[in-house]
Parts: structure tokens; sequence; C-alpha cells
């Protein structure tokens, strides 16, 4: 089975990347009528992602090439069946392809989770960077406020040339956050566009709102490994290759191996290798050894999957571990940046503080609040890629449309 070309989708992975450095969108969302909320945009990806359709047209071709198997079979009487080549066409090709619709429908329902979570990441990206693009553009501001500030003293002799190249620093750095939330921003919403299929001519707004950090609480984690081994296509796929290696190793085991033995009239296409593990072997009088291989090779596999994605459940757990450590620490330094440029400008009032002060507490300020939303955007990654390695349903879908409305600037007034 092939799954969804995961390169027309937007990695979770590659999504936080865009992030790395506060990156996110610098320009604000056109206004347009295309208002979507998150669960709209599921819905009409869901819709008009071809992915979506290429899996619902593979699970339709498993039906009707199971129908027609199981017609071939209906034109050979069991008393029939004297060969092992014989009982492949009457009990094994059919099973085989019961079994290929089985796993069609699962990995459309695969596909469907899959395309929902790619939305809402992207989502979710595209409404962060509209929450991130203010503080970056104050940043800017403030950084060349500063730097005038810096020059100014620096001709009266009242600080040194250090203190004015850590003010250009600051500048160039402001900047340089500025260009990435830019870049990365449009990066996003290319990414939503193509999920969604909006042309580049069709602007998008989203209901921006500020994210709220929401820890995700005890978690059982055996049990949700457990769930994930229950849950995940690929362990019902290597589990229905066993069930049909197992069964036709039955088959080689009880019915003699005749080469010439097809039916006559079956048409070519219904007379397939195999299309699991092994080669097969319908015309070799080594079946049942090949049928033993697959069954052993499908063993092995499904060993290694189970291993696999319990490590995987148990890293990304402890990636939310991670990301929730860093949104309490990044949560606390914004919170003293704002009680430091609180002070400096009440300082500031009273002439007690200089503006280069001023507007470098202010700067400071922007970009810990700025640091503050990629962590708590990284950490609502972590937990949708928890949530979505252990089962199906939308990770987001209960919280995502939540948090707080985004009012006034992050930023007050203090430094005009």
């Amino acid at each position: 089975m092939n799954r969804v070309n995961r390169k027309l989708l937007v990695p979770a992975a590659g999504l936080l990347i865009l992030f790395a450095l506060v990156a996110v969108g610098a320009h604000p969302l056109v206004a347009s009528s295309e208002d979507i909320s998150m669960r709209q945009a599921v819905d009409r990806a869901l819709e008009n992602f071809p992915p979506v359709e290429m899996a619902e047209v593979r699970r339709e071709r498993a039906r009707l090439e199971s129908r027609q198997a199981a017609d071939a079979a209906d034109e050979i009487s069991d008393d029939a069946v004297q060969s092992y080549q014989m009982a492949l066409v009457k009990y094994f090709y059919p099973r085989q392809a019961r079994s290929a619709h089985r796993l069609a429908r699962s990995e459309e329902e695969a596909t469907i989770e899959d395309v929902r979570m790619q939305v809402q990441l992207a989502y979710r990206s595209l409404q962060t960077a509209e929450n991130m693009t203010r503080p970056a553009r104050a940043g800017v501001r403030a950084a060349a406020e500063a730097l005038r500030a810096a020059e100014v003293y620096r001709e009266e002799d009242m600080i040194s040339r250090e203190e004015l190249l850590r003010a250009e620093a600051r500048l160039e750095a402001a900047r340089s956050l500025s260009d990435q939330v830019g870049a990365a921003r449009e990066k996003a919403e290319r990414a939503l566009r193509i999920l969604l299929g909006y042309d580049e001519h069709v602007p998008i707004e989203l209901s921006a709102r500020r994210p709220v950090f929401e820890p995700l609480g005890d978690v059982r984690l055996g049990h949700k490994a457990e769930q994930a081994l229950e849950e995940r296509y690929e362990l019902k796929e290597v589990a229905e290759m066993r069930d049909l290696a197992e069964y036709r190793l039955d088959l080689a085991r009880q019915y003699p191996s005749d080469p010439d033995g097809w039916p006559v009239d079956l048409p070519p296409d219904l007379i397939p290798g195999f299309e699991g593990f092994g080669s097969g072997g319908d015309n070799d009088e080594y079946a049942e050894r090949i049928a033993e291989l697959d069954v052993r090779e499908a063993g092995l596999a499904r060993r290694l999957l189970e291993s696999q994605i319990e490590s995987e459940v148990r890293d990304l757990y402890r990636e939310v571990q991670s990301a929730e450590q860093l949104v309490r620490e990044r949560e606390a330094n914004a919170k003293a940046a704002v009680e430091e440029y609180r002070q400096t400008a009440s300082k500031h009032t009273e002439d007690m503080a200089t503006r280069l002060e001023l507007f470098t507490a202010y700067a400071e300020r922007v970009r810990a609040d700025a640091q503050y939303l990629e962590a708590v955007h990284s950490h609502e990654m972590a937990k949708a890629r928890f949530h979505h390695s252990y089962g199906p349903g939308g990770a987001l879908d209960d919280h995502m449309e939540g948090g707080s409305e985004r009012g006034e600037d992050t930023f007050g007034s203090g430094a005009r």
C-alpha cells in the first residue's frame, strides 16, 4: 500500500524548523472574504487535497478487485480443488483481496487523519505568525530608537564605543529576526494554501488569537503505547500480511503443487504472485518453504515495528515535557523583562534613566515576548505530534481554536 506522499504534506518537523529562531510571519494577512476557521480549513482540505481522493480511489479499486477475485473463485467447486495452485485461486486470492480491501479502508482513515493533522499544524503555525509579527516589528522600532539615542550619547561622550556597537548589534539582530519572521510566515501560508487548494491570488484571513499554554497533564504512557500498537496503520498492514502468509502456508502443506494446475479459463490478471513478503512461488515446488519464510519475515517485521512505535511514543512524550519546561522558562524571562521595562519607564519619567536604557529595556521586552510565543507554539506542536502518534482523532480540534483574544499590542506606549 502506498501511503500519502508526505512530501505533499506539511511535515510537522519542517514546520518547527520555521520557528527555530522565533521565525513567523512579518506581514499581516490581507483582508478578504475568505475568512476560515480551523475546522473549516480541515473540512476544505478533506474535500480538495488530492491524497484524500487518491486513498478513496484505492479503497474503491480494492473493493472491486475483491469482488473480482470472489467471482473467479465461485467458478471453481470445492471438489475441483486438487492442487496448491487451484487452492490459491479458490481460497487464497479472495482472502488476499479481502485483506487488501480492509487495508485500503484503514489507509483511507489514516490518510484522513494525516491530512487533518497537517492542516491543523499549518493553520496553527500561520495563526502564531500573526501573533509574532507585531513583536518582531516592535523590536526593530525599539532597537532603532535605542541606536539613535546611543549615537547622540556617544557624540556627547556619555557612553563608550562598545556600548554604541552593542546598540548597532541589537538593531541588526532585530532586523534579522523580522526578516526571518516574514520568510517563515510566507512559507507557512504557502503550505496551508496547498493543503486547502487555494491559488496564489486568494488571500486567507484567519481568526488569529494569542496562544495559551496548556500543559499536557498526567499521562499513562504505557497505556498510550499500547493504544498505538492497536491503532497504527503500519501494524494493521503487517498483521494482515502475517495472516495471509500463515494461511498460504496451510494451503501449501495441505495441497500438492502442480504447476500445470491453473484453471485454463482463468484470466492472467487473477494469477498474481503473493503481493506481500517473499516472491510467492505459485509454480514452484518450494512453495511450502517460501510460505514459511513469509510467515517468519512478517513476524520479524511486526516485532521491529512494535519496538519502533513504542519508542516513538515515548520520545514524543519526552519532547512535550521538554517543551513545557522551556515554556515555563521563557514565561519567567518574559515576566522579568516586563517588570524591567516598567521600572525603567518609571525611572525615565523621573529623569533617572536614559532613552538608551529605556529603549534597550523595551527591545528586550519585545524579544522575550516573541521567544515566549515561539515556545508556546513549539509546545502545542509537540503535544499534537504526541497525540497523533498513538491513534486517530484530531489532536488539536478541541482546543486549537481557543486562546485569548489578541487585543492591544503586547507592549505599551511608554517608550514614545
